[in-house]
């Protein structure tokens, strides 16, 4: 048998869900407009999962009934490439890639495997979505570049827009913003 004293009881006080709640947590003035815009944010997030879902069946689909043969330099370009962009963002953090491979036990090599089906799929995408752009004469507008440049300059430092510039990593805006393109090709399950 066990004896028990208890010295306290607490219990959370959840503040009612009324206007004056929506005033002190978002900039709405009244909870019917915090709630209709919360279910706005979620139905536009939900629409958007579905667009990236179709997109990337859509690119599955072309990978798989490609049709070439494939260099493997490419793909381990692809891969170091990779692996340089990792780097970088935990350089960005504080830490080298080296301590890192250090923490989690493991030598570049074993690394770089982590990323290789990754490259290969982004390898032959990028080949099957050029091969598309080029068939069906695609081409991205300067308008469509620069509001895809202002979009990334949203979240994105000016210095890693002006490294994006110089490791010429602008090919990859391009080609998203013909992929988008392309995608207006099909029609939407």
């Amino acid at each position: 048998m066990f004896k028990c004293k208890i010295h306290e009881i607490k219990s959370k006080e959840l503040p009612d869900l009324d206007d004056e709640f929506a005033k002190d947590v978002s900039e709405f003035d009244t909870l019917d407009e915090l709630k209709a815009d919360i279910k706005k944010q979620m139905n536009e997030r939900k629409a958007e999962e579905a667009k990236n879902d179709f997109e990337n069946q859509l690119i599955e689909q072309v990978i798989d009934n490609m049709e070439c043969e494939v260099p493997q330099c490419m793909f381990d370009k692809r891969v170091d490439e990779m692996v340089q962009d990792y780097a970088y963002r935990l350089q960005m953090q504080g830490i080298d890639l080296d301590t890192y491979l250090k923490y989690l036990g493991q030598d570049k090599d074993a690394f770089k495997d982590t990323f290789k089906d990754g490259a290969q799929k982004q390898v032959k995408a990028s080949i099957a979505l050029e091969a598309i752009v080029e068939a069906e004469k695609l081409e991205a507008t300067e308008e469509e570049i620069d509001a895809e440049i202002a979009k990334l300059a949203e979240f994105l430092p000016t210095s890693l827009l002006l490294m994006l510039k110089q490791r010429r990593q602008l090919t990859l805006l391009l080609i998203q913003l013909l992929k988008n393109n392309i995608l207006f090709l099909f029609p939407a399950r």
